[in-house]
């Protein structure tokens, strides 16, 4: 008895373990990922980029990427040492991270962009897999749902520290990064984000002690996978298109929610960082935690289909929201709607990933939801952000219209 309390611990400890290294690692992740949206007015106006341009650098060139090496990646997943495969992701992205703070024009901070899509598309079907094979069902979506905050921990770091750098840039500041060289303040953060993600990468293997599995079977291929989705592609069609597009909405508010406040409500970038940051560590983070309460409690009580209840709850209410951020004005009115709608938004997030990982069989777990990856950024992250910058550009052809340009986005999709 008293060994298998001591077992019992000892997983618990792990389990806890691998959720903070994982948590940690997602800050990161979207951190670098995001880090371009707080300064996309002092990068316009340095490299002379439309907004366009920055729509297709925040989601195409990302997505793109993403979308095709998470397949590759995802199938190395379910076989290999995942803590391993952790700290390589981290690796990969931080080194692109740093090389987008030297880029020079559009097509190399597009080719920079597609890097950090190349090693961000290893982590997330990486933990996913992690995750299920150390956490019953009836803890998954929690697990998950604190993963997940992890992005939101990064969206909201690089919003506050970011917004300084931004406001530094524009009154041509410089930062000095020690043993290296000065650089201009926005430049600075992504080379100094670069660093950091290399130096936690290190820790990684040492927390994780996932070893390679060795199955007596061999592992199922990708044709397998394909045929498996083919069975069930009702279900499986519902899941991937459904929450895709409700993704969308949330990608969208995130690409372009600082420039909004910093064109339309006249709030400076530092200020705007700030309060960015406040508002995802308020209304995200809740968000995706509730929404992971809900969809365990369903799973309990035997309720069938709790994800895509929760799904179509938030899908709802986000809708709702934009109709008060538009009907708000340039007022305070519009700035609590958008982040009501930033916290329905995020209860996609939780359901989506504990729904792959159920339906999934144990083997197919990192490569199906590598799938839905793959189909969420394509939608989600390419379509809203250029979407927007797109309106902007060609239908309202004003920077300031960004707030409808957004709303219309949003609430179509």
């Amino acid at each position: 008895m008293v060994a298998k309390t001591s077992v019992n611990k000892d997983r618990y400890s792990h389990g806890v373990a691998i959720v903070l290294v994982c948590l940690g690692a997602n800050i990161l992740s979207h951190a670098d990922r995001n880090m371009l949206v707080v300064m996309i007015d002092v990068v316009q106006s340095d490299l002379g980029l439309s907004d366009t341009q920055i729509g297709l650098l925040h989601g195409l060139a990302f997505s793109l990427s993403f979308s095709v090496f998470t397949i590759v990646f995802a199938s190395l997943a379910d076989r290999m040492a995942r803590g391993n495969l952790i700290a390589i992701a981290i690796c990969l992205w931080s080194i692109a991270t740093g090389l987008f703070g030297f880029a020079t024009g559009f097509l190399s901070m597009f080719l920079a962009r597609m890097g950090v899509g190349l090693g961000q598309a290893m982590l997330s079907p990486t933990v996913y897999s992690l995750l299920a094979s150390n956490f019953p069902r009836s803890r998954l979506a929690r697990a998950s749902s604190w993963y997940v905050s992890g992005s939101f921990l990064g969206v909201a770091l690089v919003l506050s520290v970011g917004g300084y750098l931004a406001e530094m840039s524009g009154q041509n500041m410089s930062v000095s990064i020690p043993y290296i060289a000065s650089f201009p303040a926005w430049r600075a953060g992504f080379i100094g984000a670069g660093i950091i993600g290399l130096i936690f990468a290190i820790s990684v293997p040492f927390v994780i002690k996932d070893q390679r599995r060795v199955y007596v079977q061999p592992s199922p291929s990708f044709g397998k996978v394909l045929q498996f989705v083919m069975e069930h592609r009702n279900a499986i069609a519902r899941h991937f298109v459904g929450f895709s597009f409700c993704a969308l909405a949330m990608f969208t508010l995130i690409a372009w929610g600082p420039s909004y406040f910093m064109r339309v409500q006249g709030v400076g970038a530092a200020t705007a960082g700030v309060t960015l940051a406040l508002g995802f560590l308020i209304s995200n983070i809740s968000g995706v935690l509730i929404s992971g309460v809900m969809t365990d409690y369903l799973e309990r009580s035997g309720i069938p289909g709790g994800p895509f209840i929760v799904g179509s709850c938030a899908a709802f209410l986000t809708a709702i929201s934009m109709v008060f951020f538009v009907l708000g004005g340039d007022g305070s009115g519009s700035a609590i709607a958008f982040f009501l709608g930033l916290h329905f938004s995020c209860y996609v997030i939780a359901p989506s990933a504990t729904a792959i990982q159920v339906l999934s069989p144990e083997r197919m777990r990192a490569r199906m939801y590598a799938l839905f990856l793959c189909l969420n950024n394509l939608i989600g992250m390419s379509i809203g952000a250029l979407v927007v910058g797109l309106f902007n550009d060609y239908v309202f052809r004003s920077p300031s219209a960004v707030g409808i340009s957004m709303a219309i986005t949003v609430s179509v999709a």
